[in-house]
C-alpha cells in the first residue's frame, strides 16, 4: 500500500542520515585529537598558552611519530590542507592561520552540506509530500469507486459504495498523518543528530 511506501522512503533516508553524521562525527573526532596533540592542549584562554601552543604545533608536525599517525588516521588530504594554509612569522616561531581557510574548513554548515545528501534532507518535505499524494489519492479512488453506487437506489449497492468511499478516506488519513509523523521524525533525528556535529566543531 502507499503507506507502506511511504514507510520504506523514511527508512531509507533514516538509515542513510545515520550512517553519514556518524561518519562524519568520527571523522570531525579524529580531526580535532589530532589538532589537540599538536597543539599540545585543547583549550587556550590566555596569551601565554597560545604562544606555547603554536611552538608546539611546530616542533610536532616534524616529528616522524605524528607524520605516521595522520597517515594510520587517513587525514593525509585534511592535515595538508591545514599545513599550506598556516603562515609563520619571520623566525618561524607564530603561526597564522587565513580566516577564509578556518571558516570553510570548520563551517558547520559547509561541513554538515559536504558529508549529508540532498535527498537525506530533503526527506522531511518529500515524506510530506508523499502523506499530502495519499491523502488525494484515497480519496480519488474512494470517490471514483462508491461514485456509481451512491447513485444507485438499491439500498445494498449504496452501503457498499459507502463502504468503499470510507475505505478510500481511511487510506487518505492514514497516508497523511505517516507522511506528517515520520517527517517530523526525520526533522528531529537529523536536528539531534546535527547539533552533536556542531558541538564537535
Amino acid at each position: 500500500s502507499f503507506t507502506l511506501f511511504i514507510v520504506l522512503v523514511f527508512l531509507q533516508n533514516f538509515f542513510r542520515m545515520r550512517q553519514t553524521t556518524s561518519a562524519g562525527l568520527k571523522f570531525l573526532k579524529k580531526l580535532s585529537g589530532l589538532i589537540q596533540t599538536a597543539a599540545g592542549t585543547h583549550k587556550v584562554s590566555t596569551l601565554q598558552e597560545l604562544a606555547h601552543a603554536q611552538r608546539h604545533f611546530i616542533s610536532k608536525m616534524k616529528e616522524p611519530q605524528f607524520l605516521q599517525r595522520i597517515e594510520r588516521e587517513n587525514l593525509i588530504s585534511e592535515w595538508k590542507q591545514i599545513e599550506l594554509n598556516l603562515t609563520y612569522e619571520l623566525g618561524g616561531s607564530t603561526i597564522y592561520s587565513s580566516m577564509n581557510f578556518i571558516d570553510s574548513f570548520f563551517s558547520f554548515d559547509k561541513f554538515l552540506n559536504s558529508i549529508v545528501t540532498r535527498s537525506v534532507m530533503l526527506s522531511p518535505s518529500v515524506l510530506t509530500g508523499l502523506g499530502i499524494i495519499g491523502t488525494f489519492l484515497g480519496l480519488a479512488l474512494g470517490v471514483g469507486s462508491a461514485a456509481s453506487g451512491l447513485a444507485s437506489p438499491d439500498i445494498s449497492e449504496a452501503r457498499e459504495a459507502m463502504s468503499k468511499l470510507l475505505s478510500g478516506a481511511q487510506l487518505a488519513f492514514i497516508s497523511s498523518l505517516a507522511g506528517l509523523f515520520f517527517a517530523l521524525l526525520m526533522r528531529l533525528s537529523y536536528t539531534k543528530r546535527s547539533e552533536k556535529i556542531r558541538l564537535a566543531l
